[in-house]
């Protein structure tokens, strides 16, 4: 990019450089005026020598312009030396001269000294040849386009002068003949003068077309844009071709008009109406004079502009006194930028040359605005790629076709720790890890033999500090230029952190996927807009599907779900995919070897960026549970039913009592019956009989109650009276607290609602509670032994049922631990009672806790779940 820059700037210079030179050439004819043609030579070697550094200058004029003999004339660089004649240096020149003059360069020897050198030869000519100019150098570029130029322009500006002095010297010799001749020869001497004439306005027409042109392209040269260049080429133009009113038209793109953008005319020109209207008006296509150039891309000149009927301007040109017109465009790439035009106070006859010079003008103008546009288009785009290449975040570097760095932006540096002095030193390869090179470097001959545009890859860099950093590195190849050679371009984005991420990522997925596979949870996600599900490996092992040949969808997941499950299943997976919600369900899974297994799904609802719902969820194996929570179940039961063996084997004394009274009764009842039927008293008789059976029931129903608590059978839920329950236990219960002198009472609501529990277990925990009742008041010797067994509702209308003794209460330190397992204050105590009532209790969705009492004693009570509100009443 600098080597662009040096090589525009010098461009620049030479260009300068060459605009000077002309500057001097074309004031030589003002220079000349008077001189004679060998002065004029003189001079034109004098210069030529110095501007061109020429070796030598050679100049011969044919005898017609000498008026006499030719005349020969050398100049050299070297001091001048006698010894050398001009009509020997241009001995050796004729050959050189005959023929085509036009092939050059020519290398021939050097007539002026040792070598060679090469010549121009170039003809000193405008209607018909004058004579010859022949300049020698010893560089091998002589000549130079440019030189080439300068030299044509000082030939022709020569041979304008020495066509004069041929002139003059025609004239002066027209002068003497008329002197001698005057009568006879005056027609002739007017036709002579009246051609003289015509060849001074021509040659002062072609001065005024070259000044303008000079004006133009130096104004050009040193502006930078068509606005701040439009005064001076208005003036150029006006003062040069003699105009007096010049305007610039500019066409609106957007809008498709042309507006007037700059005026000039000189100060004795009073047009201020005119140019208010012009800057007021606009055109579009065909419009007015400027639409029309517009339209046509080409000049047109009016001679009176008043009379043209098209001229919409004309009243007010009229009073300006604005008579002759021109208007040419400014082109551009085919098109017309803006138009230019001027008017004259005089009708002016069109003139074929200025229409060319001034055509010529607005292509210059116009190539003028499109390199303009292109160079501030190319600094733009200079300053945008350097804005990118030193603020990018991502590193870019340049390399040569080598892999030798050339440029690197600061975030390259700072990646790899290099300034980027030290990076010339260095090649991509050579801070590449070793495991990458040999691939980088064959992608790298891929580019350059052109099998790819482009390559990226992932590879280690060695930093300066020697850590190893992951980047990835995007490289093409950029074609080269005249002047710059093709080259890499690498973008380069630090990957470390990611790498970094990634193998975290890894490892904790393999961690994630092990904690499934040994808590045997599995994880999923469901899109129920298109069904897509995804699985984790533990959900693939639940669900005994082989991940490498199927995918999940929901119907192999119905496929799995146990007959008498897939009904609720089905309704929850509806409900939620219908409502968004999340869901927590336990089912069962039916496997292929009919195995079962038990499954807890939990699911939570997402909304993606677009709004679609999504499930994400857990689903866990829980049949290990449920088999240890059934064992579980199943111990506890056995241990209830232990724990009412013993309490039962506990009352043994108190049930053989109430036994004894219905069997006391029974042989009472048959002795009476025996002596009543002696005594043929068959009434009596009768009555002792029924009281018989009645004694019996007693005695049977109290066997039955006994056999049900000693019963190993499992839990059935049925409707229950609670009050019923609890009077049936009073009745195993009483003899026990008649033998400790416990008054026993209840209170029992009428209005309870039935509630959905196993009798047996109830029975058991009411038993436990009213036998740790009278066992805690057996103890009390003072004060009365009161127990009181009270059922109603509570607050949230579940059944209550309290026990309340009068003992000697709970101990404060106890109470923490009265329900854990094998924890007793009996001296014989198990510690699995009060334990097993909590656990039995829980399961009936109710709940058992101890409370002192204002007074002596404590009261257990507890609440049972009425199954539905609705319930049913024990009156029902």
């Amino acid at each position: 990019m600098r080597a662009e820059m040096e090589q525009t700037a010098d461009e620049v210079k030479r260009l300068k450089a060459c605009i000077n030179d002309l500057i001097s050439i074309l004031a030589l004819p003002a220079m000349w005026s008077g001189y004679e043609p060998a002065q004029i030579l003189s001079t034109l070697l004098d210069v030529l020598l110095r501007m061109v550094r020429l070796e030598f200058a050679y100049a011969r004029l044919d005898n017609s312009i000498a008026g006499g003999a030719p005349i020969e004339m050398i100049r050299s660089a070297q001091r001048r030396d006698p010894t050398f004649q001009p009509q020997e240096i241009g001995q050796r020149l004729n050959p050189w001269l005959t023929g085509d003059r036009g092939r050059s360069p020519l290398v021939i020897p050097n007539p002026v000294g040792e070598g060679t050198v090469s010549i121009a030869p170039l003809r000193l000519a405008l209607q018909h040849e004058l004579g010859v100019l022949v300049v020698g150098a010893r560089r091998a570029d002589f000549p130079t386009d440019i030189e080439m130029l300068l030299l044509r322009v000082a030939v022709n500006q020569a041979a304008i002068r020495l066509q004069e002095a041929r002139l003059s010297s025609e004239q002066r010799r027209g002068a003497e003949e008329l002197e001698q001749r005057v009568l006879e020869r005056t027609s002739q001497l007017t036709a002579a003068n009246e051609e003289l004439r015509k060849e001074v306005v021509e040659r002062r027409r072609a001065e005024q077309r070259l000044g303008v042109q000079y004006a133009i392209t130096l104004a050009l040269a040193e502006s930078d844009t068509l606005t701040q260049v439009t005064a001076r080429l208005l003036q150029a133009i006006g003062e040069c071709m003699e105009w007096e009113w010049g305007a610039l038209w500019i066409v609106d793109r957007e809008a498709a008009l042309l507006r007037c953008q700059s005026i000039w005319h000189p100060p004795n020109i009073d047009a201020a109406e005119f140019d208010a209207i012009c800057r007021q008006m606009h055109f579009t296509r065909g419009q007015g004079l400027p639409g029309h150039v517009w339209q046509s891309h080409t000049p047109i000149w009016i001679v009176d502009a008043i009379q043209n009927p098209k001229f919409v301007r004309a009243p007010i040109a009229a009073k300006v006194g604005l008579r002759g017109a021109i208007a040419f465009p400014i082109l551009l790439s085919g098109g017309t930028l803006g138009v230019m035009e001027f008017f004259s106070r005089m009708m002016r006859q069109p003139d074929e040359q200025q229409l060319a010079t001034l055509s010529a003008i607005g292509s210059q103008v116009g190539q003028f605005v499109e390199r303009k546009r292109a160079e501030e288009a190319l600094r733009k785009s200079e300053e945008r790629w350097r804005a990118v290449f030193e603020n990018s975040a991502a590193g870019i570097a340049l390399a040569n076709f080598s892999g030798r760095f050339l440029a690197a932006n600061s975030a390259y540096q700072k990646m790899l720790g290099y300034s980027e002095e030290e990076l010339r030193e260095l090649s991509f390869l050579d801070i590449t890890h070793e495991d990458y090179r040999e691939a980088n470097a064959e992608l790298d001959t891929e580019l350059l033999e052109g099998k790819r545009q482009y390559f990226e890859m992932e590879k280690r860099y060695r930093r300066k500090d020697a850590n190893l950093i992951w980047a990835r590195v995007h490289v093409s190849l950029v074609p080269g230029t005249e002047s710059i050679p093709r080259f890499f371009l690498a973008i380069v984005e630090d990957i470390t952190e990611r790498k970094r991420a990634e193998n975290a990522l890894r490892h904790s997925e393999a961690d994630l996927a092990e904690a499934q596979r040994l808590s045997h949870t599995g994880s999923f996600g469901w899109r129920t807009s298109t069904g897509e599900i995804i699985w984790s490996e533990e959900s693939f092992r639940i669900f005994e599907y082989d991940p490498a040949n199927c995918t999940p969808t929901l119907e192999l997941v119905l496929q799995r779900i146990h007959p008498e499950d897939i009904a609720l299943v089905q309704q929850t997976i509806d409900r939620a995919s219908r409502d968004g919600t999340d869901w927590d369900l336990e089912h069962r899974l039916l496997m292929p070897d009919s195995s079962v297994k038990y499954v807890h799904v939990v699911t939570h609802a997402v909304r993606d960026e677009s709004g679609k719902l999504e499930f994400v969820g857990a689903v866990l194996d829980v049949t290990e549970r449920k088999q240890a929570e059934e064992a579980l179940h199943k111990a506890q039961a056995e241990l209830a039913h232990v724990t009412r063996v013993t309490t039962l084997g506990e009352m043994t004394a108190s049930i053989a009592h109430e036994l004894n009274q219905p069997l006391g009764a029974v042989v009472n009842n048959a002795s009476a019956s025996l002596r009543w039927l002696a005594a043929n008293n068959l009434e009596e008789a009768r009555q002792s009989a029924t009281l018989i059976i009645a004694d019996a029931h007693r005695a049977g129903e109290i066997i039955h109650r006994i056999r049900a608590l000693a019963k190993k059978a499992p839990p059935r839920k049925d409707w229950l009276d609670v009050n019923e329950t609890i009077l049936e236990v009073i009745a195993l219960a009483r003899s026990e607290a008649q033998k400790n002198r416990v008054s026993l009472q209840t209170q029992l609501s009428s209005d309870l609602p039935l509630i959905l529990g196993d009798r047996i277990q109830l029975q058991q925990v009411i038993l436990n509670l009213i036998i740790n009742a009278i066992e805690a008041m057996s103890g009390v010797n003072e004060g009365p032994r009161e127990l009181l067994i009270r059922s109603g509702t509570d607050e949230s209308q579940d059944v209550l049922v309290a026990v309340r003794d009068s003992g000697p209460g709970l101990d404060p330190n106890s109470l923490d631990h009265l329900f854990t397992a094998f924890f007793t204050t009996k001296p014989q105590g198990m510690g699995m009672g009060l334990a097993i009532s909590r656990s039995i209790i829980e399961a009936h969705g109710g709940r058992l806790w101890p409370t002192p009492n204002d007074g002596p004693g404590a009261t257990f009570q507890f609440t049972l779940d009425v199954g539905r509100k609705e319930g049913r009443s024990a009156n029902d």
